[in-house]
């Protein structure tokens, strides 16, 4: 670094941020405290100066937005890159891409990049997400946040097709991975209903087992009779798979096929364990008819 380098590290370290940022304290968790020991220890201090500046800066002036829909594209789009300016992002060399972040995980690199957030936004984000909303013109979708334990719908048979990715054990800590971008939202999410095995939490696989046939029951009630629902799942333990199975049983469906699905990319834990499976089940289960079940009682 020279002089003009020296002067401008100097200045960006001693600049005031005039606008709010989230100073929340990491919650309590096995993943979501692992940076505590290099003194990561609240969701501010997981930014360079400079990056937190502008994430700051760039919430400033969404939240002036009128246009609530408008407001709402330009926030989907913040959050989909303001992870790639944090320190979690690591240096790659001899690399197409020369940044990454290593998912599933708020592990720390030793060496990190710093990227240009506006240009990001400008070059990666704002062309494919115009692109996306303009193909979406006219069309009907609903987006809820609630958890599937809660009522998603106040009518019964009502979905034609249920596609669901649910937590896989204690493979992730999704409340934990999310708290950081979850604190510049200021929601965060409520971990009563976390279906996960976690020892902070006090989650053990009967709990995991409850939550997910509490789950499964909901998804079976707004199922439509003789549809069909597609659960994709990873694990390597038995013990969680079977757990999935029975609580799929107990909440009225019938496995009908369990099969394989090669993802091609492996994620974090299937390349840096042996003994993780490296491909995922799709298991496919449907709602027997009413006719079916009174045949069979």
């Amino acid at each position: 670094p020279d002089e003009f380098d020296l002067a401008l590290i100097e200045k960006i370290n001693n600049i005031e941020i005039p606008y709010w940022y989230p100073t929340d304290r990491m919650c309590e968790g096995s993943e979501s405290r692992r940076n505590d020991r290099y003194g990561i220890t609240h969701v501010h201090q997981f930014y360079t100066r400079r990056n937190l500046y502008v994430n700051t800066w760039l919430i400033s002036k969404i939240v002036e937005v009128e246009d609530k829909r408008i407001s709402d594209m330009l926030l989907f789009g913040f959050n989909n890159v303001h992870q790639r300016h944090c320190k979690l992002n690591a240096m790659r060399f001899n690399v197409s891409f020369p940044s990454n972040i290593t998912s599933g995980t708020l592990y720390m690199p030793s060496m990190m990049r710093e990227n240009n957030i506006i240009d990001q936004l400008r070059n990666k984000y704002v062309k494919r997400i115009v692109k996306a909303f303009q193909n979406t013109i006219g069309e009907h979708s609903i987006i809820s946040t609630n958890s599937t334990v809660s009522r998603m719908l106040n009518r019964n048979n009502l979905i034609d097709y249920i596609f669901t990715d649910p937590p896989f054990g204690g493979n992730l800590n999704y409340s934990e991975l999310n708290f950081i971008w979850e604190a510049w939202l200021k929601v965060f999410t409520d971990q009563k209903s976390e279906a996960i095995i976690n020892a902070v939490q006090g989650k053990g696989l009967l709990e995991y087992q409850s939550l997910m046939t509490q789950c499964f029951t909901e998804c079976y009630r707004i199922l439509k009779p003789g549809r069909w629902m597609t659960v994709e799942f990873h694990n390597s333990q038995n013990s969680v798979w079977n757990a999935i199975q029975e609580s799929l049983q107990r909440s009225g469906f019938i496995i009908a096929d369990v099969r394989t699905l090669d993802k091609q990319q492996g994620s974090f834990k299937q390349v840096t364990t042996t003994s993780a499976v490296k491909q995922d089940l799709v298991i496919s289960a449907y709602k027997p008819k009413e006719s079916f079940k009174r045949e069979f009682i």
